[in-house]
């Protein structure tokens, strides 16, 4: 969530802070502020994103066969919150406490998290996903064990 500048070498430092530096004067610092520099890597995939809602569809078809009915809405409402957490947002002058995390702010790395811990909270709670061996998801995890 926020603004990110990305330096792809040291050319682009000073540019980068100049960057800063100008948008700290635009919008003033009212609150305490986070600068974390971490390795870039790509936004999460469409691929990721799509294996999440189908797997949302098939929580809220376990979840209604075992009368516990739930909305496609609130199923991912209540994933987002169990793994993903709350964050506070700021407009302009204005902050919105506790507002779920969005899964479009999440890289390639932190989505496949949030998918593996979905994955192992649907198995305990007994329901099996689907899982394409050649979605992206299977590919990183395999990636990921070597």
């Amino acid at each position: 969530m926020g603004d990110f500048w990305l330096i792809r070498g040291s050319q682009d430092v000073d540019i980068c802070l100049d960057n800063i530096r100008t948008y700290l004067k635009q919008n003033g610092v009212n609150r305490p502020l986070k600068v974390q520099l971490k390795p870039y890597t790509e936004q999460r995939s469409l691929s990721q994103n799509a294996l999440f809602h189908n797997w949302v569809r098939e929580l809220v078809d376990y979840f209604c066969e075992n009368d516990y009915p739930i909305t496609f809405v609130e199923m991912k409402k209540i994933l987002k919150n169990r793994f993903l957490g709350t964050e506070d947002i700021v407009i302009h002058n204005t902050i919105i406490k506790n507002q779920l995390r969005e899964t479009s702010s999440l890289d390639a790395g932190e989505f496949q998290k949030f998918l593996e811990e979905v994955q192992s909270w649907s198995y305990e709670m007994g329901a099996e996903l689907s899982n394409p061996a050649d979605s992206q998801f299977q590919k990183n995890r395999r990636f990921s064990e070597g």
